[in-house]
């Protein structure tokens, strides 16, 4: 997560931190949905993405999200 919201403006990390969160808390079947500026780490350029994500549950009880990120 730390290594995502590296790229995410850091005026926006606490809302998209906390969507990610809270999809989490939620469990398997927790979904995330949020809009927001992703930064190209090679140029700084600032573009703004939808991304959307489902939590699942692993073979082992452990929680992971798939997820994709649409250019908005």
């Amino acid at each position: 997560l730390e290594e995502s919201m590296a790229l995410v403006p850091a005026a926006e990390r606490p809302a998209v931190r906390k969507a990610v969160l809270d999809a989490f808390a939620a469990g398997p079947g927790g979904t995330y949905d949020c809009t927001h500026g992703l930064l190209n780490p090679e140029t700084g350029a600032e573009r703004v993405v939808r991304a959307q994500g489902r939590v699942l549950e692993a073979p082992d009880g452990g929680l992971y999200m798939l997820g994709a990120t649409l250019d908005v």
